[in-house]
């Protein structure tokens, strides 16, 4: 789960979609999703043997700030707070 403000999401989208200032506002969502898949894909590959095992869920993005998000399962979590361009980002990973 990646949690950003509305503000951090849309800096992600003008850095990712820095070529089509068309979508850089309008798939803020699809940024975020992507930068999403991008660090569970890297969580993914320093797994080396066990990454076979390891399922990744596609990326659900909910926007709001009431929204609160639970793991299903009971496992594991690994959470960081990182500073993206002197803005927020919260990063947790679940871990079955």
């Amino acid at each position: 789960m990646m949690k950003v403000s509305g503000a951090t999401a849309e800096r992600i989208a003008r850095n990712l979609f820095a070529r089509d200032r068309s979508k850089q506002l309008l798939d803020a969502p699809t940024a975020v999703a992507d930068i999403c898949n991008r660090i569970a894909a890297n969580f993914k590959s320093k797994l080396g043997g066990v990454g076979g095992r390891c399922e990744l869920s596609a990326p659900v993005v909910v926007t709001g700030s009431g929204a609160q998000c639970r793991a299903l399962a009971a496992g594991e979590s690994l959470h960081v707070c990182v500073s993206y361009q002197g803005l927020p980002v919260s990063v947790t990973l679940d871990i079955e």
